[in-house]
């Protein structure tokens, strides 16, 4: 055999590393397309593999599922991104304490401020609260009027206000327990019978509770009006003054706690505390809080959430203060019931394309 030169080294060179690369392109080839018809054969249940965890990863925290024997799929769809532009309720909580002083004379040195701080401290609202405090001086009296005809309330506030030097919006009247007349027949009946017919038509006495108004700077007002009750003199005719109470002075102190819930006012008696670590000596009352919602949260409506929506949660709110039907996507999720021919777990995908994707048993 004649010896092989350079040039046929070569030759078996290229060719033997063409048909290498032409083994490992098929062996590649082999691999992919067994790859492709592992992933196309029917599964024996739900996969494990690496393709269904990444699956599980893009979907985790988004969808809840609950599957039922039969085959029926409910799954609860819900948005990180619809969260985040939602606001949190926002509500007014307002409630009034009454502080009732047995020495009018003690208006004259009270820091408001303090007793203000006192009702915030007793109440231990949120930091995050928004706290609006409003004092209002009140001195209360009843008079008694007798008159041809009935007294209304507007004839009662003209006669306060002049007789007090007030105006007359700052004067509330309101008819109390009348003086009932005693109906009695007996033998001086006839005696009755005599009496001028003026006289006959002359109603019962009525009672009028009346309440005056001061701001926190007219203390000193207040404390002269309630020193003494002066008689009604600006009446209308046929109407006479017979009697009148006692001055009572009380400061109504009223809180507006806006917050994102509806908070709890204080006890009084966790009041009457901070009072006294501040020297206040008042008797105080608290009343019930009467919510306003600004933003209605989503679940103090009964209505928002339909049948076959879910609360998504508590901390959301709906657009004003009243949630209506606008709102139910951002308060509530649709539960979405599927009915499979076989066995599967299925999920529901995308933030915004719903695709279904399953792993069935046959």
């Amino acid at each position: 055999m004649a010896p092989a030169d350079d040039d046929d080294f070569e030759t078996v060179a290229a060719t033997t590393a063409a048909a290498a690369a032409a083994t490992t392109a098929a062996a590649t080839t082999a691999a992919a397309t067994t790859a492709a018809v592992t992933t196309a054969a029917p599964s024996d249940g739900p996969s494990d593999g690496p393709s269904n965890r990444l699956l599980e990863e893009l979907i985790e925290g988004r969808y809840l599922q609950n599957a039922s024997d039969d085959g029926n799929v409910t799954t609860t769809t819900s948005s990180a991104e619809e969260e985040e532009c939602v606001c949190p309720p926002e509500v007014m909580t307002t409630f009034t304490t009454t502080l009732t002083f047995g020495d009018t004379a003690e208006l004259l040195t009270v820091d408001f401020g303090a007793v203000r701080d006192a009702l915030v401290t007793a109440g231990g609202y949120p930091e995050t609260a928004t706290i609006e405090a409003t004092a209002t001086i009140k001195v209360s009296m009843s008079y008694t009027f007798e008159g041809d005809t009935p007294l209304t309330a507007d004839e009662c506030k003209t006669a306060v206000a002049d007789a007090y030097t007030v105006d007359a919006a700052n004067v509330m009247c309101a008819e109390g327990a009348a003086v009932a007349a005693a109906n009695v027949t007996t033998t001086a009946a006839a005696a009755a019978a005599t009496t001028t017919a003026a006289a006959s038509r002359r109603l019962s006495p009525v009672v009028m509770d009346v309440e005056i108004s001061f701001t926190t700077e007219q203390a000193q007002e207040a404390v002269d009006a309630s020193s003494t009750v002066p008689t009604l003199s600006l009446l209308p005719a046929g109407q006479t003054q017979t009697d009148s109470t006692t001055a009572v002075v009380t400061v109504d102190i009223t809180l507006e706690v806006t917050s994102d819930m509806e908070v709890e006012p204080p006890s009084s008696s966790s009041v009457q505390e901070q009072l006294g670590l501040i020297d206040i000596t008042a008797t105080a009352s608290v009343g019930e809080a009467v919510p306003t919602y600004i933003l209605m949260p989503c679940s103090a409506s009964e209505t928002v959430c339909a049948t076959g929506w879910d609360m998504r949660s508590e901390n959301l709110a709906c657009a004003g203060a009243e949630c209506t039907d606008a709102d139910r996507e951002t308060c509530c999720t649709q539960q979405v019931t599927t009915t499979a021919g076989a066995q599967g777990t299925c999920m529901l995908g995308s933030l915004t394309v719903l695709a279904l994707s399953c792993n069935f048993v046959f």
